[in-house]
């Protein structure tokens, strides 16, 4: 609809329409706002590699978690059976870390998104995974993946 050329609108029907195409831009309700819960340094000593020592002797592994999710009433409310615990969410990342083995840490950063994405409330995570030694000849502070996964597109 182009209002700049149609002269028979009257004024409050180009002010509903200006309110109706507000609202569009809006959040809904239940998509509610999005904020993020950061998780940073969580270490562990995983089993993880391509090579068979890497997955019997381990190494130490880093991760990071960004959760984007509607932290407003834990805001309000103040009190923790309104927002996501971080401890719990701490656990499960230490637990998938130390307790499987993957080749890959791009498929131990897959499992941990997926992870959290079945058992929390939150619509994205992003994690990041880093190999703090990794078995290379050269000098580095670490090897690392970065992945962002969405509820909608998890399957």
């Amino acid at each position: 609809m182009n209002l700049c050329y149609n002269n028979n609108l009257n004024r409050l029907e180009v002010v509903e329409i200006v309110n109706v195409l507000l609202e569009i831009g809006k959040p809904s309700a239940s998509s509610g706002k999005m904020d993020r819960l950061i998780i940073k340094g969580v270490r562990f000593h995983g089993y993880h590699g391509v090579s068979e020592s890497e997955r019997q002797v381990g190494q130490e592994y880093e991760i990071d978690a960004d959760l984007t999710c509607d932290l407003s009433l834990a805001g309000a409310a103040d009190e923790l059976a309104h927002t996501i615990d971080y401890g719990e969410v701490v656990s499960v990342i230490v637990e998938i870390g130390t307790r499987q083995s993957f080749q890959l840490i791009e498929a131990l950063a897959e499992t941990v998104a997926s992870v959290i994405l079945d058992e929390f409330p939150v619509e994205e995570v992003r994690i990041t995974v880093k190999k703090l030694s990794p078995p290379i000849e050269h000098r580095l502070n670490y090897a690392g993946v970065r992945i962002r996964r969405k509820r909608n597109s998890h399957a």
